[in-house]
């Protein structure tokens, strides 16, 4: 697949709007393992923005079962350099033969529609937790999620699923733990100032 992508157009530039066209109509799976995987790998900044922002958009349509595949003209105006999706094929490659042999069509429940219904949800957590810009490699855990979804989702896997539930959770946990660091650190500037003043 990637390497695919990779040969797409002409010049040194791959255009999104390519990418879509070349995967065809079901893209939702296969684009969401194709924005997750570069969040699992160190990336130049706002790969991780532009990412959460597509996984969001797809982990909605996901959610609500939309057949036909719909991004913004910003997204799909977004370009990533040849030089960098080759790099990327090559690091991914082997990770795609792995799953290749491991992953295969069970656990049926959590592929069905209850399960299409749960990997909306958390894909559109990881596409959340993708967009703020949590320091220390924040990115790479709701990377993993996503991945692990995305395959459950491609290879109807259930086992995947359940992976990137475990994952999602894991996510949550990052986002409440943030959540409650700034309101308290909010809490302390505010009662800090009161005693000043």
């Amino acid at each position: 697949m990637f390497d695919r992508l990779a040969r797409l157009g002409s010049g040194d530039r791959v255009f999104l709007a390519e990418m879509v066209e070349a995967l065809g109509r079901s893209a939702h799976g296969i684009l969401m393992l194709a924005f997750a995987i570069p969040c699992c790998l160190p990336m130049p900044p706002g790969i991780g923005t532009t990412c959460g922002i597509a996984i969001l958009i797809l982990s909605i349509q996901i959610l609500v079962a939309k057949e036909s595949l719909y991004l913004p003209r910003f997204l799909l105006r977004r370009m990533m350099q040849r030089a960098d999706l080759v790099r990327l094929t090559n690091k991914v490659r082997p990770v795609l033969r792995w799953i290749e042999r491991f992953s295969r069509p069970r656990a049926a429940v959590l592929v069905g529609n209850f399960g299409f219904v749960l990997i909306g949800i958390l894909g559109i957590v990881c596409g959340i937790a993708l967009i703020l810009p949590i320091p220390f490699l924040g990115n790479l855990l709701p990377g993993y999620a996503a991945t692990a979804l995305s395959i459950g989702l491609i290879q109807r896997d259930g086992v995947a699923v359940l992976v990137g539930v475990i994952l999602s959770a894991l996510v949550v946990g990052m986002l409440t733990a943030l959540w409650l660091g700034v309101a308290n650190g909010i809490n302390v500037v505010i009662q800090s100032r009161f005693l000043i003043h």
